[in-house]
């Protein structure tokens, strides 16, 4: 089976595109010009140019694909330009579902992100049924991601066969830039304060509470 992955010269697009290519599947990554290709060397993955905000280079990779991994997006818990980060995650978002759906892709599988889960009030576990609104999110990366998977549950309303999964503090090898929870871990192993003040993140939650952590007495 042939599929495509986007964002497979990052974390968790790399890892999962190394796992696919592994068990069989034959591997298309998109990646943009001039990106990194630590995540695919030594694989027969292939590599192929293109950006998430270009339609004509999604239709071309996706030809012949029976199904697409949306990885791709813009995680930072900062940013100078945060309409890029808006434009990333949720126009290149609609972009990769659209097209998959133009290119009649049997199955589309995004990521999205465990902060666009509800959380109950009282002490329990939050799960798909709780409400939840893009306000209460801190920054301007969970509010896109919160945005673009509301998208992507429109199409599949439309019968876009888009499957929604909402991974938490992903950790692992081939964080090479690092992510920002990979560096929350460099930065507890180098003895360095991770906090996020005002802000929260995946470990820590959406409360705006300074986390810190110390090695060592």
């Amino acid at each position: 089976m042939r599929v495509l992955v986007t964002g497979a010269t990052g974390f968790v697009g790399g890892n999962l595109a190394r796992e696919l290519w592994e068990r069989g599947y034959e591997v298309r990554a998109l990646a943009r010009p001039g990106s990194n290709s630590l995540t695919t060397i030594g694989t027969g993955i292939h590599r192929t140019e293109g950006d998430i905000l270009d339609r004509e280079s999604l239709s071309r990779a996706m030809a012949g694909c029976e199904a697409v991994f949306h990885c791709a997006a813009a995680y930072t818990f900062w940013s100078r330009d945060p309409r890029g980060v808006r434009r990333a995650n949720v126009e290149g978002t609609v972009n990769v579902l659209e097209c998959a759906r133009d290119a009649r892709v049997h199955r589309i599988v995004y990521t999205s992100t465990v902060s666009t889960v509800g959380i109950p009030k009282d002490v329990g576990l939050g799960d798909e049924s709780i409400a939840l609104s893009r306000h209460t999110l801190h920054g301007h990366y969970k509010q896109s991601k919160f945005d673009a998977e509301r998208e992507a549950m429109r199409l599949a309303g439309e019968g876009v066969p888009v499957v929604v999964v909402n991974p938490t503090a992903p950790v692992g090898p081939w964080d090479v830039k690092p992510t920002p929870t990979g560096k929350i871990i460099l930065d507890f192993i180098r003895r360095k304060d991770p906090g996020l003040p005002g802000h929260g993140n995946e470990l820590g939650g959406r409360g705006g509470r300074q986390r810190r952590a110390y090695i060592g007495p």
